[in-house]
């Protein structure tokens, strides 16, 4: 169970991180 909810946690980070990114990216264009 404990495996279960980090691969979610990772998975959680990742995608975060993507769109904090992608936020920033968007920003400094406009």
């Amino acid at each position: 169970m404990r495996q279960r909810y980090s691969k979610y946690f990772v998975y959680l980070i990742v995608l975060s991180a993507v769109a904090l990114s992608l936020a920033f990216a968007f920003l400094k264009a406009a």
